[in-house]
């Protein structure tokens, strides 16, 4: 019996009015809900193409991005230049680094795959965290600033990691044309979203508030932030990238909070149906036989990428920051699940063991990895990771607080 959208959709909206509604009863982060939802709903349907959702759910980081771009104008972003250049550029460069070398000298993995696996484990979730600070009202906060300007930078070192993996993946690929290509492509992008784009949004933006026709004002947003972004995709880069320059490119505009109080709630659905693609993804079967060796290996690149955050702070800020800051970045961001599929794709996600920790685990049984598979456990080490997130998130000041208080008795 073919299964009509029409079901899919009522019973993906069920589950997550009423997930969310319990969710939040029991002050729990509603995010769970959407993630399970998704799982229910693949579990129900035997949903296995999801392709055309993901890449529309896509849009809930895009509106994300733009709404924080709205928040972050030119001269409050450079005011950020250390935390998006130095923290930021730090960060991606000595957790990648690091990784790479752990993976291939204890893990035991080849030096190919663990730079795939250094490049998206660097990456932290920009929905999951830029979502937290906005609610609670701390992007303006020091932690706040630190975690929006790494998280700038990961997004904008999404682009040379795609190169690194299309150079891998074919090895007639000219780096000096790439290269080339895509600084001639970011330059084109500035110049039209900054100068006359931003003239082009206001005046826009103006007509359509002087109609005062809500849906045309609504219409007029989306045509930015499409545009925006399919300019931002056109020329080899990420959409939601697009979307936080066109953000600022009228953040002084007076139509500002108008656009904000307009567009939140649209940002808040497309962000939901977003986790619930997340959860579509999850192989329930794998899952559990699995379930042991996720969380252990998610667990050590954890903690791993909270020291590493940690100890690069604290050259320059307080122990509470950096501790505050490295635990909100802890996870594996879901740009990871795009450089994982592009370097699968790109036939470079090849897991070749030689002897190291992942070869121990395996001869002991602990574990079961095997190179077929390693996609679909790297996904889950991701979503695993979103997971246990928003709990982090929420009880940030206990876990620093807690943290500190043993450090300082070491």
């Amino acid at each position: 019996m073919e299964i009509h959208a029409l079901y899919v959709i009522v019973a993906g909206l069920g589950l997550s009015v009423i997930s969310g509604l319990l969710l939040k009863r029991i002050d729990m982060p509603i995010i769970i809900g959407y993630i399970l939802t998704g799982l229910i709903i693949v579990a129900i349907f035997r949903i296995e193409d999801f392709e055309s959702l993901s890449e529309i759910a896509d849009f809930g980081i895009v509106f994300l991005m733009f709404m924080i771009g709205l928040e972050f104008n030119f001269d409050k972003l450079k005011t950020m230049k250390q935390e998006v250049l130095v923290f930021g550029g730090l960060q991606v460069v000595v957790t990648s680094l690091f990784f790479m070398v752990f993976g291939y000298y204890v893990m035991g993995s080849s030096w190919e795959f663990s730079l795939v696996v250094s490049m998206g484990f660097s990456l932290s979730s920009t929905a999951i965290v830029l979502k937290f600070f906005e609610e609670s009202k701390q992007l303006s906060t020091p932690v706040g600033k630190i975690v929006v300007g790494v998280l700038i930078f990961q997004d904008i070192a999404a682009i040379p990691m795609l190169l690194i993996l299309m150079l891998m993946g074919d090895a007639s690929a000219n780096f000096v044309n790439l290269l080339l290509k895509t600084a001639i492509s970011a330059t084109i992008i500035l110049s039209i979203l900054l100068l006359p784009g931003k003239q082009v949004a206001t005046k826009v933006l103006s007509l359509a508030a002087e109609s005062r026709l809500p849906e045309l004002f609504m219409a007029t947003i989306l045509l930015i932030v499409f545009g925006a972004a399919s300019l931002s995709h056109f020329f080899g880069f990420s959409m939601s990238l697009g979307a936080f320059v066109a953000g600022m490119a009228i953040s002084k505009s007076r139509y500002r909070i108008k656009v904000q109080d307009e567009f939140a709630p649209l940002k808040n659905i497309f962000l939901g149906l977003f986790f619930v693609t997340v959860g579509m993804q999850i192989n329930l079967k794998f899952l559990f036989e699995n379930f042991f060796a996720v969380v252990l290996l998610l667990s050590i690149a954890m903690a791993l990428k909270i020291a590493i955050l940690y100890l690069l702070l604290r050259f320059f800020r307080d122990a509470k920051s950096s501790i505050k800051t490295a635990l909100s970045l802890s996870q594996i961001g879901e740009f990871a699940l795009v450089v994982f599929l592009t370097a699968s794709k790109q036939h470079v996600l090849n897991l070749k063991k030689h002897q190291g920790l992942l070869a121990l685990l395996n001869e002991k049984g602990i574990i079961h990895v095997v190179p077929q598979d390693i996609q679909q456990f790297l996904v889950l080490m991701i979503i695993f990771s979103m997971l246990v997130t928003p709990f982090m998130l929420k009880y940030l000041d206990s876990l620093a607080h807690f943290i500190i208080h043993k450090e300082s008795k070491n």
